[in-house]
C-alpha cells in the first residue's frame, strides 16, 4: 500500500482533512459577482 492509498482508506483522516479545509478553506474570501442585476418583483 502507498502512503495515499493508506490515507484515502482511513475514514477519520479523510474527514479531518475535509474540516480542516472547510474551516481554513486555501481561498480565505470569494468575490461572487451578479452576471447580470437582479430585481425583485
Amino acid at each position: 500500500l502507498t502512503l495515499t492509498k493508506s490515507v484515502i482508506d482511513m475514514p477519520l483522516i479523510n474527514s479531518v482533512v475535509y474540516e480542516v479545509l472547510r474551516l481554513n478553506p486555501p481561498v480565505p474570501l470569494q468575490y461572487a459577482r451578479e452576471k447580470k442585476r437582479y430585481h425583485s418583483a
